[in-house]
C-alpha cells in the first residue's frame, strides 16, 4: 500500500505532492482540516499499486529472450520453418533423462484455436527435424508461446486440450495474457506422464512466466 497527498500549506491550494500510478486501485481517501484559516485541508489517498499495466507482445518477447540467456538457451541459426527466434538447450533431467528442448514465441497477436493447433503442429515438425540423427535416446520437448492481450477462453482451452505427445515428441503450446501478465500452461497430471509435465511447468516458470 502507498499514498498520495493533496496539500495546501506553503504550496498553492490543491497542489498534488504525489499521485498514484495509472494502474493503481484507490482504497481510501481521507481529508483533514488544518485548524487555521490560512492553510487549506490536506487529503490523503491510500492506493494499491498492483502489478502494472501489462506489456505488449514485443516487450514480452524481449523479456523471454533475456530469460533464455540466463538459463542457458542458445539461439538456433539454421532453418526453423518460419519460426523465429528459436532457442535450444540440452541437459540431463533427473525425471525424464536426456532432454532436447526447443522454444519459440509466436508473432500472432490474435490467434484463434485453429491457429494455435496449426502453428504448434508446425513447430513439432521443426523439433522432429532437429532430433533426427541425434546420438542415443533423448526426450524431445518443444514450447510454443502465444503472447495475446486478454485472450478469449477458447484460446486457453485450445492450449490445454492440445495433444502433447505425438511422433516421439512432446510439444506444449502456452498462452501469455499480456494484459494480466498471466501464463496459461498445461497442468501436471496426477497419474502417468507426470515427469514431462513437471518439466514443462518448471521451464514455463523460469523461462516464460515474466
Amino acid at each position: 500500500m502507498a499514498f498520495g497527498a493533496i496539500d495546501g500549506g506553503s504550496n498553492p491550494p490543491g497542489t498534488i505532492l504525489s499521485t498514484p500510478p495509472q494502474s493503481a486501485t484507490v482504497l481510501t481517501e481521507s481529508c483533514f482540516e488544518s485548524g487555521t484559516p490560512f492553510a487549506p485541508a490536506m487529503c490523503v489517498i491510500f492506493y494499491h499499486a498492483g502489478r502494472g499495466v501489462g506489456m505488449d507482445p514485443s516487450q514480452y518477447r524481449d523479456a523471454v529472450a533475456a530469460n533464455r540467456r540466463k538459463h542457458g538457451f542458445d539461439a538456433v541459426d539454421d532453418e526453423t520453418n518460419g519460426f523465429g527466434p528459436v532457442w535450444k538447450t540440452r541437459d540431463d533431467d533427473a525425471s525424464v533423462g536426456d532432454v532436447v528442448v526447443l522454444a519459440t514465441v509466436v508473432s500472432d497477436p490474435d490467434p484463434d484455436p485453429t491457429a494455435i493447433t496449426a502453428r504448434t503442429d508446425e513447430f513439432r515438425d521443426v523439433l522432429v527435424d532437429r532430433i533426427d540423427g541425434q546420438p542415443g535416446p533423448t526426450t524431445p520437448l518443444g514450447y510454443v508461446v502465444f503472447p495475446v492481450a486478454d485472450p478469449d477462453p477458447s484460446i486457453v482451452d485450445a492450449v490445454r486440450s492440445y495433444t502433447v505427445a505425438r511422433r516421439r515428441t512432446n510439444v506444449f503450446p502456452l498462452v501469455y495474457d499480456c494484459a494480466s501478465e498471466q501464463l496459461h500452461r498445461h497442468e501436471v497430471p496426477r497419474l502417468k506422464g507426470r515427469g514431462i509435465y513437471r518439466r514443462q511447468a518448471a521451464d514455463a516458470e523460469r523461462l516464460f512466466d515474466v
